[in-house]
């Protein structure tokens, strides 16, 4: 028998790396546990974080995530669900100021009918007194008098004719015609009748003529009442614009003025039947021209800033309603 030493040191040699090894892999493994760890522990808090945001608004915008990528596919997920309810939500409020502007209209409907019954035999009777009162005495005041009263029962009479359009079914004469010499039009009528040099039109439109399908009297009638407004808006100095784009299959005009603008707590209440800011005014104009715009499936808006101005957005479909080519038609819808 002979000792070999050297067999013991190569097997103690042995044992020593692998435990070296081992501890050098386990300090591997617990460096890695901690990475990840890590990069997971921060993702979540940023998922947790924007779900905070979310919870209190829907509007906020997403930051860029740093994280690990199967949590960025969690984070995408979040920011895509949130635009997702946000559009839902905008489209549930948009339906129920539709829906309150509509049980609006339906009431104001069936309170004109009968206002307008109570409202007419009278007038009609002062007005036939008021003239023969006019014919009979020849005072240069009475008659001054008499031709006041006869004013404002047509004033009256007006007022009694826009409160029975809620009360009837919309009446459209739809025929093809050039929207852009309409609006010059509205745009000429203004400017002769302010006649003032403090007060400039600017008329801007992608092409010369613009031929739509619509009722030309009616839309006459929105844009004359537009154009009305933003003068009304303007101080002793001041630009009205009027701008026409085709914008999808849709004819987009544009009136903006630089007045004093719309404060934001009444601008959803433009539309409503009777609410004005004007002091003669009924606030009728605005409701009116909603219903005439929304019924060939268009539609309007109204963007403000104070001392800023407004734009007043109208989009009307480029084919309108009927059938295209076609002469005059009579379309008969219900009020929206």
């Amino acid at each position: 028998m002979k000792r070999l030493p050297s067999l013991r040191s190569q097997q103690d040699w042995t044992l020593s790396l692998g435990a070296a090894a081992f501890v050098a892999l386990s300090l591997v493994c617990v460096l890695l546990a901690f990475l990840v760890a890590r990069d997971l522990g921060s993702g979540v808090s940023q998922i947790e974080e924007r779900l905070h945001e979310l919870d209190r608004d829907f509007g906020s915008s997403a930051k860029p995530f740093s994280g690990l990528a199967e949590l960025a596919r969690i984070y995408q997920g979040v920011n895509q669900l949130a635009e997702s309810l946000r559009q839902k939500i905008e489209q549930e409020r948009d339906l129920r100021e539709q829906l309150r502007h509509k049980e609006r209209l339906a009431a104001l409907g069936q309170v004109a009918a009968g206002v307008a019954h109570e409202l007419r035999n009278p007038l009609a009777t002062i007005r036939l007194r008021t003239q023969m009162n006019q014919r009979s005495v020849s005072d240069s005041a009475v008659q001054q008098s008499c031709l006041m009263v006869l004013e404002e029962i047509d004033r009256l009479n007006g007022i009694v004719e826009r409160l029975l359009y809620f009360s009837r079914p919309l009446n459209l004469e739809v025929e093809s015609f050039d929207l852009v010499l309409l609006l010059r039009d509205c745009v000429e009528a203004k400017a002769t009748l302010i006649r003032s040099e403090t007060i400039r039109f600017l008329f801007d439109a992608t092409s010369a003529s613009v031929i739509i399908r619509g009722d030309r009297s009616k839309l006459y009638q929105v844009f004359d009442n537009v154009l009305s407004n933003a003068i009304d808006a303007l101080g002793p100095v001041g630009t009205v614009e009027l701008r026409v784009l085709d914008q999808n299959g849709y004819i987009t005009v544009e009136c903006r003025d630089d007045g004093h603008g719309v404060p934001e707590e009444i601008r959803d209440k433009l539309f409503d039947p009777f609410f004005t800011t004007r002091p003669k005014g009924i606030g009728l104009g605005l409701s009116i021209a909603y219903e005439i715009v929304q019924a060939p499936d268009g539609t309007t808006e109204i963007a403000s800033l104070p001392i800023k101005g407004t734009i007043v957005t109208v989009r009307l479909p480029a084919t309108g309603p009927g059938t295209p080519g076609s002469g005059v038609e009579t379309i008969q819808i219900e009020h929206a």
